[in-house]
């Protein structure tokens, strides 16, 4: 019962239909062909600077 009111949304898929909307609305834009001969793995956690190796 509950994999049918998740799978098939609820009474009038209000929420499916938002979710479908939102979806559209995102673009992916893969990069490919980039230079990676200098790649940094480092990044930004609270403020302060990670570097991941």
């Amino acid at each position: 019962m509950v994999f049918d009111y998740v799978d098939g949304a609820a009474e009038s898929e209000r929420s499916l239909r938002a979710s479908v909307e939102a979806f559209d609305r995102v673009t992916f834009r893969p990069r490919v062909l980039r230079d990676v001969g200098t790649v940094s793995t480092s990044t930004d956690v609270l403020g302060r600077r990670l570097i991941l190796s």
